[in-house]
């Protein structure tokens, strides 16, 4: 299964973009636009242009 850009975007409707490295409510280390894997709270932060390349890294693993 693929995401395709709708499917990227569906996600970002839900998801706000952070780049810094945050605790989400479920208490799993996130960044960008819902981005977990590989997430610690001494990640650096990141700019917009690498939370749009991480995007498929999680949606791939899990979902997509």
């Amino acid at each position: 299964m693929t995401t395709d850009k709708d499917g990227y975007d569906l996600i970002k409707s839900f998801e706000e973009l952070r780049l810094v490295p945050y605790l989400c409510p479920a208490g799993i280390w996130t960044n960008g636009w819902g981005h977990t894997h590989g997430i610690t709270a001494s990640t650096p932060k990141i700019d917009e242009p690498q939370a749009g390349m991480d995007r498929g890294v999680g949606v791939g693993m899990y979902g997509g």
